[in-house]
């Protein structure tokens, strides 16, 4: 899984290395239609509209952002990276969004396992900086359930006033939480909340969760210390993910 123990591990480690017929039907006394007759005054049948495109969880890997996409000093993180392979899922969930507890929304989100169809994972950091960005999609099999995991999350952390969290094996963080203006025109809904580190190993994040038809799309900008990331702009981040996921589906 990818989470705020990812986050701060991934820069330590590199800063250490039918009718009509049957019983009692009447017979007919109309004249047979001829068949071309018959066929011309049938309506044709209205197509069955097409289900949402699907994608796996290793083409959804495909689509993430890359470091190239970052500013300068920007890497992928070698342990953060997680799909759900190269079958659509179809298990029933495993976790509930509404039963998180406020320190799960830190380490144990970024998982599969919340009845998506596929989803996909990974983190990109800068050692120099201590910034880092998670990105995520969760694809449900309707836009409907999209819409009950990310109403679900919203209220979860709508919940949340102070987080505190292992993120390390040997550290604890405290993080005060508040809500946030989410950036306009990403999705058809959106909402966003700021973590502010206050005491023990501090970690300052924005988290952005967008709703965009069956997907939902998790954006984390990070910064080890009391200051949010300042090279980082999940508006500008999170539209050429949608984009680049909207294309291939």
């Amino acid at each position: 899984m990818i989470s705020v123990l990812a986050i701060v591990t991934s820069m330590t480690m590199v800063s250490c290395s039918g009718s009509g017929s049957g019983p009692g039907a009447q017979p007919s006394t109309a004249s047979p239609v001829p068949p071309s007759t018959a066929a011309a005054s049938s309506p044709p049948a209205s197509p069955t509209p097409a289900g949402p495109a699907q994608l796996t969880g290793s083409q959804l890997a495909a689509l993430l952002l890359t470091p190239d996409q970052f500013p300068a000093g920007f890497a992928s993180s070698a342990t953060a990276a997680l799909d759900s392979g190269g079958s659509i899922t179809t298990a029933a969930p495993l976790h509930d969004p509404q039963h998180l507890s406020c320190p799960q929304l830190v380490t144990d989100l970024w998982r599969p396992g919340f009845g998506e169809t596929a989803m996909a994972t990974n983190l990109v950091f800068n050692n120099a900086t201590s910034e880092s960005y998670s990105e995520a999609v969760y694809q449900f099999a309707s836009s409907g359930l999209a819409d009950v995991f990310y109403d679900d999350l919203s209220a979860t952390w709508s919940s949340c006033r102070t987080i505190v969290a292992d993120l390390t094996p040997t550290e604890v963080g405290r993080m005060a939480v508040l809500p946030a203006t989410a950036p306009s025109g990403l999705g058809v809904q959106d909402f966003a909340v700021t973590m502010d580190g206050t005491e023990g190993r501090r970690l300052s994040q924005t988290v952005t969760v967008v709703r965009e038809g069956v997907d939902v799309y998790l954006g984390a900008a990070s910064r080890l210390g009391t200051k949010q990331p300042t090279d980082l702009s999940s508006a500008a981040l999170l539209h050429e993910l949608i984009g680049s996921v909207s294309e291939s589906g």
